[in-house]
This record gives structure tokens, C-alpha cells and sequence, in this order.
């Protein structure tokens, strides 16, 4: 079986911030790249698609072949393909993109297949491609993706050329039928600064319908994924006729607990329509996958039922609104690592659902009581159209979501917490690539200590209650104790952190001579975001010292608040 490209599908079932529309439970999958498969190998993707249980499919309207030079089109693969979609009763996404080699100008004269992949087109050219599609296919198709996640591996472009091309796909979209649903992307891990950016850049019929979200690149807790789209709805999203938000979630045998997790979570925050993908950035996950197609298995009880809102159900519990008067589901997740439990009941005002601690029991108005596990924090979804009886409580569901705003921190300043247990502290995360960063005691105090050459970098996670997606610009002055150096510019270190127009570093500062003195470093930022966008706030950078940086201490301040 060859490999499929990485695609997502997911609608979020509301138009405005605070208005929630019935819809039905979904969910999607990608088909093979089209780049060069055959027909029969698309087709027998769409079978495994529909053996699945899935809605929707997502398929490359590949450029290179429908239009392998400025005058010649070739529909009929395509037309193939989506007919036989049709027929099996699947939806279809069209991703308009990648590029032919004839319509980029500044490639070199033998570039690689990965270097024409990635690169930006003419927006004429692309423009017009678009619009030949969607006027092909509109009594077909109704959802036209802009292009593939914009990352460097998949468009190398800077934001505003991204930005440029998204607007050109849009309107020619646009402009064949008002009823055409066009889709944007965002890089990855709901980047907020990138979305707020493209939003402020997109106008009219210009904008994409649909944001597509992809909380793939890291691996995102339940609670950062929903407190990043609260964030999104709140403080991003524009007013009046914000776009439609869908979302593409990791599924991989690596971590298939994870990818679960989220799923319920995009349930209980309002996406009832979802799709599973690789997390790497080749973008590519393998059908039949014994994973996705186990988690379809479980997710199915679900699929195709109405979903109408979400709640706080009790604290610390959050639930989804999903099914008809006659039939109820409790979603626990999970019991095992690539688990979802579902129970359903025919009267679910009849059901006592309680939750203590990490346990779940669920008891019927006849017979025994059933207790599961909650492995973790993660969260339990009670689904029901009318009211469920909870810890005794009849609670009536409501459009509500769960408060995941962290507490906020009143102080001017933050400090390193080792521990981990406060959780007003600066925490250091460990687990992120290239920071596998030692710990150890030196003369009373906790070090530490960079790794060069295979853990050059410590990253940093300032708490969200104290600042978080800072598009106030409040400055901020972190100031960095380190033990000194054995020798003049033997170590030095540069702050790269999230900024406003993406990530940047700081200059580059050296660290003065005595293995055995404390010396302290504050640097300013600005324009410092803040949105824990690439997994952490910002990271210590060794560069290309030849002694390893040793931390002992540090602190961000708000430069506003402490001169008041």
C-alpha cells in the first residue's frame, strides 16, 4: 500500500463565538497523495474510508498533473476519483496545491522534487488553477483547501506570500459560487500570532470560510488544546462573521492515548467533526493503520449523532451534548491506552454517573453499578441530549464551555519552580527536542546544565495566568543567573523566544570568567507573545559555546508593572 499524504478534516459546528448549531458527529480521513497514484489505488483508499465509517475524505487535487504546463489541463484521474467518492457516499475536500515547477520563478534550473514541492507560486498562476477547479467541480464538491499545513516543509514561504496566495485561492473560489466553502490552514499548533496576523490581512472575499487548526506538531496536552481554542474564540477570532474553525488531530501507534484525549476534547469544546494524522511534518500516515482504524472503531457509537453543545457538567468534569431524547452515551477515556469506552442507556435521565478522584461508576436505574479507571487528567464526557444525573445532581446541559483560563498571577514577576509543583512558577521543560538538560547539586545549589552538541538548549515555560498571547506588548525583562565561564567567551547564550511577528533571539551575550561566582543577565523583550507557540515560551540557546550554560536562577518581570 502506498503512503498517504497527511490531510485533515474536522468542522466545529458554530458560525459565531458564543452560537452553537446542531450537527452531526464526524469523522475523516486522507486518501493517498494523488501524485502520481492510479485510480485503483485511490479507490481502494476510499474503501478502507468507507469500511471506517467515515464522512469525509480528503484528497490532493494535484497542480503538476491537472496542469502540467500553462496551457494543458487533465481532469479525468480526478473525475475518476471523485466520482467513485460519490458513490460511496463520502464527502470530499479538495487541497489545491502543490506547485508545477513552470510556476515558480525563482527555482534553479534542476531542482529537487522537495525544493518544487515547497515552492511558492506566481498568484496569477494560482489563481487560476483554483478558480478551473472549483469550476469544475462545484455541483461536486463543496470544500476547497487552500494549500497544505504552510510549514517549511510544505510551503516555503514568509507569512505575507502566504498570506498573498491564500487571498488569491480565496476569491477565485469565491468568485465561481458564493455557496463554495474555501479552507486555511494555520502552521501548526494553533499559532495564534499567525492566525491573528492572517485574519488582519484577509478581508471579504479574500478570507477562508474555514480555519483549519492542526495541534500535530507537538504533542499538546487536553487542557493547553482547549485553552489555546478558548483563547482563539476570545481574543483572536474577530466579532462579527468569524471563520469557521475545523482541526486536524495526531493519531499515530507512537501515542494513540493522546490522540484520543484530544479527540474527546474536541468533542467537549465544540468540534464535532473529526480527522486523524500523522504528527510528523512529512505529513504522511499509512491506511490501513491499525491505529486509525481503531480508533474509528471506538469512536463510532458516536458518529453520525447529533451534537448540540457542550457543558460543565460538575467540577472539574466537562461534557458533550450528543444523541436524541431516547439515547444517551458515557464517553470514558481512556480505560485502556487505545480505548474509548461508550455506554449507552434508552433513558439517561434514569443514569447515576459519578466521578471521584480518577474513577468513573456508573449506575442504571436497574441493576449493578459499573466503576472504570480515568488514567491521568484527562477529562470525562457525559453525552445526552436532555438532562444526566450526576453525583445525585440533575444538571441540564447548556452551551457553556468549561473555564480552562489558568488563575491569574497579580505578581510583577515569576520565578523558577524545579519542583514543578507551583504552578505560578517558571517551569523548565525537559522532554522538548534538543533539551535533555542535566541536574545536579554544586555546592548547595540546584544546577542546569545544557549538554553540548546533544541538548545545546533549556526550555522555558512561563505560566499562562501570568502572561499568555501578550498582544498588548506588555515588555518584559528576564533576567538569567548562571554559574561563570572557565574562560573568556567559552559560553554564552541567546533568548529565543515567541515574539509578536513569530520567533526571535535576543543578542547574543557572553558569560563572564569564575566557575565559582553567580553572575545575573536581563535581557528585554518588547515584543515578547508569549503563546507557548512552538511547545514552550522561550529557551536558553547555547549557540556554539564550548563550556555548557549552568542555570541556577531565573525570572521574568513585567517591565509596566513593576515601575508603577
Amino acid at each position: 500500500m502506498p503512503a498517504f499524504r497527511r490531510y485533515c478534516l474536522l468542522i466545529l459546528a458554530f458560525a459565531m463565538v458564543n452560537t452553537l448549531h446542531a450537527a452531526s458527529v464526524q469523522l475523516g480521513l486522507p486518501l493517498p497523495t494523488a501524485h502520481g497514484e492510479s485510480v485503483a489505488a485511490i479507490t481502494a483508499a476510499l474503501n478502507i474510508a468507507q469500511a471506517a465509517h467515515v464522512q469525509r475524505v480528503t484528497i490532493a487535487a494535484d497542480w503538476p498533473r491537472i496542469q502540467p504546463t500553462a496551457t494543458t489541463w487533465n481532469f479525468a484521474w480526478l473525475d475518476a476519483v471523485i466520482d467513485a467518492a460519490r458513490a460511496r457516499q463520502l464527502q470530499v475536500v479538495l487541497v489545491l496545491g502543490p506547485a508545477p515547477k513552470w510556476t515558480v520563478s525563482y527555482l534553479g534550473a534542476n531542482p529537487g522534487p522537495a525544493e518544487v514541492r515547497r515552492a511558492c507560486p506566481v498568484t496569477s498562476a494560482y489563481a487560476a488553477y483554483a478558480s478551473a477547479v472549483a469550476r469544475r467541480y462545484q455541483q461536486r464538491v463543496t470544500y476547497y483547501q487552500l494549500w497544505e499545513r504552510p510549514a517549511c516543509g510544505t510551503l516555503l514561504a514568509m507569512p505575507k506570500d502566504v498570506y498573498a496566495l491564500y487571498a488569491a485561492g480565496a476569491q477565485a473560489v469565491h468568485a465561481v459560487s458564493a455557496s463554495l466553502r474555501v479552507i486555511a490552514m494555520d502552521p501548526g499548533d494553533l499559532n495564534l500570532g499567525w492566525i491573528a496576523d492572517y485574519l488582519k490581512a484577509a478581508k471579504g472575499s479574500a478570507r477562508a470560510d474555514i480555519l483549519q487548526l492542526a495541534p500535530v506538531r507537538y504533542t499538546l496536552s487536553t487542557s493547553t488544546f482547549a485553552w489555546r481554542l478558548q483563547t482563539l474564540r476570545e481574543r483572536v477570532l474577530p466579532a462579527q462573521s468569524p471563520p469557521t474553525l475545523w482541526a486536524q488531530l495526531p493519531l499515530t501507534p507512537e501515542m494513540p492515548a493522546n490522540g484520543l484525549a484530544l479527540a474527546a476534547q474536541a468533542l467537549i469544546c465544540g468540534v464535532p467533526e473529526l480527522t486523524f494524522a500523522s504528527v510528523s511534518d512529512a505529513c504522511v500516515v499509512a491506511l490501513p493503520s491499525p491505529t486509525v482504524l481503531s480508533a474509528t472503531r471506538f469512536l463510532s457509537p458516536l458518529l453520525a449523532k447529533t451534537w448540540r453543545g457542550w457543558a460543565q457538567l460538575a467540577p472539574n468534569v466537562q461534557g458533550c451534548i450528543v444523541g436524541d431524547q431516547r439515547d444517551m452515551r458515557v464517553l470514558a477515556l481512556p480505560v485502556e491506552d487505545d480505548v474509548l469506552h461508550f455506554l449507552t442507556a434508552k433513558q439517561p435521565a434514569a443514569w447515576g454517573v459519578m466521578v471521584t478522584d480518577n474513577t468513573l461508576t456508573v449506575t442504571p436505574a436497574a441493576g449493578s453499578a459499573t466503576t472504570y479507571t480515568v488514567r491521568g487528567p484527562l477529562p470525562v464526557a457525559v453525552t445526552a441530549q436532555n438532562s444526566v444525573l450526576l453525583a445525585g445532581v440533575n444538571v441540564a446541559p447548556s452551551a457553556a464551555g468549561q473555564d480552562f483560563r489558568p488563575a491569574p498571577i497579580s505578581a510583577s514577576s515569576v520565578s523558577l519552580d524545579l519542583s514543578g509543583a507551583d504552578p505560578a512558577g517558571i517551569h523548565l521543560l525537559r522532554g522538548l527536542s534538543g533539551g535533555l538538560f542535566n541536574q545536579y547539586t554544586h555546592a548547595g545549589r540546584t544546577v542546569i546544565s545544557t549538554v553540548r552538541d546533544t541538548a545545546p538548549w533549556i526550555h522555558v515555560d512561563v505560566p499562562d495566568g501570568f502572561l499568555f498571547y501578550n498582544i498588548a506588548r506588555v515588555p518584559v525583562e528576564v533576567t538569567v543567573q548562571v554559574l561563570g565561564a572557565t574562560a573568556a567567551q567559552k559560553s554564552g547564550f541567546s533568548i529565543y523566544y515567541d515574539a509578536i511577528s513569530g520567533m526571535a533571539n535576543s543578542p547574543w551575550q557572553w558569560i563572564a570568567v569564575g566557575p565559582e561566582q553567580v553572575y545575573s543577565y536581563t535581557v528585554r523583550l518588547n515584543d515578547a507573545l508569549f503563546s507557548n507557540k512552538d511547545g514552550y515560551d522561550f529557551r536558553l540557546n547555547m549557540g556554539g559555546s564550548t563550556d555548557n550554560i549552568r542555570l541556577i536562577g531565573l525570572t521574568v518581570r513585567k517591565v509596566s508593572l513593576a515601575k508603577k
